[in-house]
């Protein structure tokens, strides 16, 4: 019985539609067409993207033309002084979740000025090569319509929230990392994810030697507190060697954390809006919300000339 009312009303529904057809063809199509005027409207984005691969450093903790019990003695003392070393992986990790970081990507915004990049450009003009601005931001002064707006908390949050979703973070088995930035303009994309590596590497190189001339100067220290103990000054001089080697490797570094693969090309092929896929979904979608609404307003009208035959 419950097969038979289901084909029944499937049959109704079909029967329904045919004679209707006009009405769901027409609205059909003026969604269609909102829906097309509201795409061609959507600003073209461009991804430029780079390949890094972690940079080689010696561990800290790395001893040479020494014996393995004085190598486990050297790791005991330098663990005893909080000297443990960071070995490669440990420092991808760090700029791996440094780049996502509030703490980094504000300070790298902000060193920069690229908070109009981000927040008051409205499109790029591609037969001009020019951008449009919001009206909160002059292009021609370079201001705000209220200059302390970038010094506000929540413009700050705003800002690495839009900043975040323009960038994606893609790693790879081998240790490689692609790193992707979406922007209106292809050369600004080009240009900040360039920076945006660039100020990583620094960013940690600035952290690391912050972090060995420390260990220096407690190593020296060290050494001046323990004058008669010439078996420990000697380990200890060899560590503060080491240390004073990884500040001097680390200082002349170019590309501390992460090397680039490639260069940063400038994106001339738009990444979005995929307008074809679009138009697809909202076609698809349009015929079915017509649909429901033909069927919907059929039953409202017939049950409510049941109710009045009643």
């Amino acid at each position: 019985m419950n097969d038979y009312n289901y084909i029944f009303d499937m049959e109704e529904i079909i029967l329904i539609l045919r004679q209707q057809a006009k009405k769901w063809i027409i609205s059909t199509s003026l969604i269609c067409l909102i829906g097309l005027i509201w795409v061609l409207l959507l600003p073209e984005e461009y991804t430029a993207n780079i390949t890094l691969a972690p940079a080689k450093s010696e561990k800290d903790s790395a001893l040479y033309s020494l014996s393995p019990s004085d190598g486990i003695e050297l790791g005991g003392i330098t663990s005893s002084l909080g000297l443990t070393g960071n070995g490669a992986s440990t420092e991808t990790n760090i700029a791996l979740v440094a780049l996502e970081s509030w703490s980094f990507v504000d300070q790298f915004l902000r060193k920069h000025n690229y908070e109009d990049e981000i927040l008051s450009i409205s499109h790029w003009d591609k037969s001009t090569d020019e951008l449009i601005y919001y009206p909160m931001f002059d292009p021609i002064t370079q201001s705000w319509e209220d200059p302390e707006l970038v010094n506000a908390e929540w413009f700050r949050w705003e800002l690495f929230k839009e900043f975040i979703k323009e960038v994606d973070i893609v790693y790879k088995k081998n240790g490689l990392a692609e790193i992707y930035f979406t922007h209106f303009s292809p050369k600004l994309a080009a240009k900040i994810l360039s920076d945006y590596v660039d100020e990583l590497n620094n960013y940690l190189q600035t952290r690391k030697l912050i972090i060995l001339n420390k260990n220096i100067k407690n190593l020296e220290a060290q050494l001046s507190s323990n004058l008669g103990n010439n078996d420990l000054r000697q380990k200890l001089n060899i560590i503060l060697a080491q240390q004073i080697r990884s500040k001097v490797l680390a200082e002349a570094a170019d590309e501390f954390a992460f090397v680039k693969v490639d260069k940063v090309m400038v994106p001339y092929k738009k990444s979005a809006p995929k307008r074809t896929i679009l138009m697809i979904g909202i076609g698809v979608v349009g015929t079915i919300f017509s649909m429901l609404i033909v069927l919907l307003i059929h039953f409202f009208r017939n049950s409510r000339l049941r109710n009045k035959g009643n």
